[in-house]
């Protein structure tokens, strides 16, 4: 690898310890973030690692929680005006 590449994806972080930050269930950290129940319990008990863009999303969970739900949020529709015809 050239010297240049920087490794950005994190190592596994502690998921229980996170969502236990968070004060939420395995089903509410699941439901909130977009993972099954049985992927959260997976990770906890060691027998799955998170591949890389989990990884990802774990690590700004951990360090950002507010900009995740910020970004998961939907937004809110665009209304846009319809033009009025000119008469011709």
């Amino acid at each position: 690898t050239n010297s240049t590449d920087v490794q950005l994806v994190p190592g596994m972080p502690d998921v229980a310890t996170l969502r236990g930050r968070m004060k939420l269930s395995q089903a509410q950290f699941a439901a909130r973030f977009g993972f099954s129940v049985a992927t959260v319990r997976n990770w906890e008990q060691g027998r799955v690692l998170a591949d890389g863009p989990a990884r990802i999303l774990l690590a700004v969970i951990e360090k950002e929680p507010r900009a995740v739900l910020r970004a998961l949020r939907p937004s809110a529709p665009i209304v846009r005006s319809k033009a009025k015809k000119k008469a011709a």
